[in-house]
Parts: structure tokens; C-alpha cells; sequence
């Protein structure tokens, strides 16, 4: 199997926060290879430069604030969400993984509609 590679910036490595957890739980418990990726966690920007770095390319995906997006998103009204977790009181943390859509299909998930053929890793919320 050929792992897809992705880039994840983390969010506070200093302090490592319990939600970032099931990030280093699916890296020690093989789940991200397990469902065919490759993650490579990076140590975050500060702030809002971490959802820039995503937005430019040079991150994949990113854990952030959304306090730190929104910032983002004062500067550049165009930019796109990409995050991979949310921080809520249950978690309900986990992992979306868009596999063999045909090109055309191929569009960011925006609306329901657009999570059909999408496979959800639940090993995460464990």
C-alpha cells in the first residue's frame, strides 16, 4: 500500500495540550497508516501563521484556535477551512479521509452532499 503523505501542524508543542493527543495515539498506533497515510506532525507557527502556512500550501492541515483562524480570515476573507480536530468538552475527536473519488468529484467538502465516498478513521475518538 502506498501511504498518502500529510503534513500536520500541531498547535502547541510546548505545552502539549490533551486534545492533541489521538494526533500522537494515531501516529505510536499505526491508525494513520493503517488507512493509508503518512503523517508527518510539525511543530506549529505561532498564531494565525500556522492557518496561513495550510492556506500557502506549506501545511497540509493544521490544529489551531478558532480565534487564530478567524484572525487568518480577517486578513484573506477567501480563505478556506482545513482543520482536522475541534476541541469540545466530549470528545468526539476523529479523522476524514477522502479515497478514490473520480476526478471530477474531486472538490473540497463544502455541504453534506460532498461526504459521500468519505471514510471516517473512529479509531481516533477512542
Amino acid at each position: 500500500m502506498t501511504l498518502e503523505p500529510v503534513r500536520l501542524a500541531m498547535y502547541c508543542t510546548g505545552c502539549i495540550p490533551g486534545y492533541q493527543l489521538p494526533c500522537f495515539a494515531g501516529l505510536t498506533r499505526d491508525v494513520f497508516a493503517r488507512n493509508g497515510l503518512a503523517v508527518t506532525m510539525l511543530d506549529p507557527l505561532p498564531g494565525p501563521a500556522n492557518v496561513r502556512a495550510v492556506a500557502a500550501g506549506e501545511r497540509d492541515f493544521c490544529l489551531t484556535s478558532v480565534a487564530h483562524f478567524l484572525a487568518a480570515k480577517g486578513d484573506d476573507p477567501a480563505l478556506g477551512a482545513r482543520f482536522v480536530f475541534m476541541v469540545a468538552r466530549q470528545t468526539h475527536m476523529a479523522a476524514v479521509v477522502v479515497r478514490g473519488r473520480p476526478a471530477a468529484h474531486g472538490r473540497p467538502i463544502a455541504t453534506h452532499a460532498d461526504l459521500d465516498g468519505v471514510g471516517y478513521i473512529a479509531e481516533l475518538a477512542d
